[in-house]
């Protein structure tokens, strides 16, 4: 892949390093665009400036994603800018299709994905959560191979683990203020039900806390 990317550059015109070098991460017009992307589009009072690609890191660099090596055309064109964190970037790297020409990725901004849960997790010891991808019934082959493909190139189900910590003892912290309820159950899926239109079914936070909610000796824990 470097070395299809260094024959790339060497071929490059005076007129390819004229377009490339508009790009700038920092100019007034990529942050203003950023800032359009980054508007929730069912909460418009809502920024979204964590890494659709992650949901892990903070929104810092702007993703090409028709690479700027091959295509240094597209290096300003706002159809092809998605913002995103540096570490999904780098995993990206200028590789948007594989030797077949079929996708590697998703496109977070313009993909529609199923409603139908494909994200879950169960649990080790010490609660270590380990995530894995499942195919619903009702999405077919090739949007489940393209999930699958997105989330293996970028390592996700490994970072969702190594990021859950955070997420699982503010869980656990909520828990306990509750302390014996009758109806905690009830409680827990109604805050979960709340916050799952604003993050997806899909997302990371609502995978765990669903599973942990459901588990009676997580709960059983947290009253300890």
């Amino acid at each position: 892949m470097a070395v299809t990317q260094n024959l790339l550059q060497a071929h490059e015109t005076p007129h390819d390093t004229c377009l490339r070098a508009l790009y700038s991460y920092r100019s007034k017009q990529v942050q203003t665009l950023k800032s359009k992307l980054t508007v929730h589009p069912n909460f418009p009072n809502s920024m979204m400036n964590t890494c659709q690609n992650c949901t892990i890191n903070e929104v810092d660099t702007m993703d090409h994603m028709l690479g700027q090596s091959a295509f240094p055309e597209y290096s300003v064109h706002p159809k092809n800018l998605f913002p995103c964190c540096t570490y999904c970037n780098r995993k990206k790297s200028d590789n948007y299709v594989d030797e077949h020409g079929k996708r590697r990725f998703l496109n977070l901004f313009l993909d529609e994905l199923p409603s139908s849960q494909y994200l879950h997790v169960e649990f080790g010891q010490n609660w270590l959560p380990r995530f894995y991808l499942e195919q619903p019934e009702d999405v077919d082959d090739n949007t489940y191979s393209l999930i699958e493909s997105h989330y293996s190139e970028l390592d996700l189900l490994n970072r969702f683990r190594d990021s859950s910590h955070q997420i699982i003892s503010t869980f656990r912290m909520i828990i306990r203020s509750y302390g014996h309820v009758d109806n905690l159950h009830m409680i827990l899926r109604t805050q979960i039900e709340g916050l799952e239109p604003l993050l997806g079914a899909n997302h990371r936070e609502i995978v765990l806390k669903r599973a942990l909610a459901a588990s009676d000796a997580f709960i059983a824990e947290c009253w300890e």
